[in-house]
């Protein structure tokens, strides 16, 4: 074979071998693009992930906070009415314990006030009309005896005083009647006008009479002030409607005769 012929197929081989070469290269070089491609994308992909994930936490974490902030002023409102409350217990707090040494120091005095007060009201069953005197004088007796009773406490005494002084303020504000006898032993009708005046009346009404502060007797009525007095008793017997009642007054006081 001629050396031209043999150096021409040598030539062809050996350019069918390159470009397989080449060929082969390339598709390498193909599939490593492909894979460099495909892994740039999975990188990408993961990054986005990641940055959702990240805007996802970061939208919770701000959720959070804002229902944190939210749950803080809640609180802060809460502690602000505590103080309020807080406030107001330790006024009611002082104001009590003043009540308390006040209450103390009263009790530490009353009974000394009770006795006091026991003594002003004999003066004032001797000073006041002369009417159901055995009755008062055993119910002053009595509350004197209260006092100096070791089982009764000053408070329990106080109000027993308090009781009495009651009922004689409120029998100031009415009349009343009722049936008794003078010193001679005669039956009559008793009226007292409150703490006013005080008339006798005797069961027929021919004898009527008002007692006198200044000469400590008996002045008898004449026959219109009987008339007014008979109907004054019956009005305070509820016998006749209440109206306006016109009689004599006293001007002083003094002791009756008998037991009134």
């Amino acid at each position: 074979m001629p050396a031209i012929v043999r150096i021409s197929i040598a030539i062809v081989l050996l350019a069918s071998s390159l470009q397989s070469r080449i060929i082969a290269a390339d598709a390498a070089s193909l599939d490593d693009a492909i894979n460099l491609q495909r892994d740039t994308l999975q990188r990408s992909a993961q990054s986005q992930q990641a940055i959702n994930r990240l805007d996802d936490d970061t939208r919770r974490m701000l959720s959070e906070y804002q229902s944190l902030q939210e749950s803080i002023e809640t609180l802060r409102e809460e502690n602000r009415h505590l103080e309020h409350q807080r406030r107001k217990i330790a006024q009611k707090h002082a104001e009590l314990e003043a009540d308390i040494q006040k209450t103390t120091q009263l009790l530490a005095t009353l009974p000394s006030l009770n006795q006091q007060i026991h003594e002003t009201y004999g003066h004032f069953i001797a000073l006041d009309l002369p009417f159901q005197g055995n009755r008062r004088e055993q119910e002053h007796r009595f509350l004197g005896e209260l006092l100096n009773d070791v089982d009764q406490t000053p408070v329990e005494n106080h109000l027993a005083l308090v009781r009495q002084l009651r009922e004689t303020a409120e029998q100031g504000l009415h009349i009343q009647h009722w049936t008794g006898k003078l010193s001679d032993d005669r039956q009559v009708t008793f009226l007292r006008l409150g703490h006013i005046a005080l008339y006798y009346l005797t069961p027929d009404g021919e004898e009527g009479g008002i007692w006198d502060r200044t000469t400590e007797t008996w002045s008898t009525l004449p026959m219109e002030d009987r008339h007014k007095l008979s109907r004054a008793i019956r009005v305070a017997a509820k016998q006749e409607p209440e109206g306006w009642l016109v009689l004599p007054l006293p001007t002083h006081r003094s002791q009756p005769e008998g037991d009134v």
